[in-house]
């Protein structure tokens, strides 16, 4: 079983980027930040996802921006190895948030941009 995405490149730059304005990911590595988003959108939504039919909108704008800050996630942390918390300016002074602290932020800022887009669908209930 082939791992696809659950959006396209072509959708990325059209769609996405008229309604949302930027797109940040380069060409070449837009497919492994969508197929890690849909990984992770597939997982949100318990499989209710029916891949068989056209992929609906709102999936594929959560596909999209959730790729969007994965990437966002991935640069900041290949720049630096911790998130600054605080700063003073006289006689300058930084704090950092621990690496725990900012991979739990990132996966709540990951759960609401789902929730953000797939609250209303259905596809977010896991019951029978």
């Amino acid at each position: 079983m082939a791992v696809t995405a659950l959006t396209d490149r072509t959708y990325y730059d059209g769609t996405y980027k008229s309604a949302m304005g930027e797109c940040t990911i380069p060409s070449t590595a837009f497919d492994k930040w969508s197929i890690n988003a849909s990984n992770l959108v597939r997982m949100y939504t318990y499989g209710n996802i029916d891949e068989t039919i056209e992929i609906s909108e709102g999936v594929q704008m959560c596909v999209c921006e959730l790729a969007e800050h994965l990437y966002s996630c991935n640069q900041r942390d290949s720049e630096s190895d911790s998130s600054v918390a605080s700063e003073k300016d006289g006689t300058w002074s930084a704090s950092y948030k621990d690496r725990k602290t900012v991979e739990q932020e990132d996966s709540m800022k990951s759960v609401s941009v789902v929730r953000t887009w797939l609250a209303n669908t259905g596809l977010l209930y896991c019951g029978v």
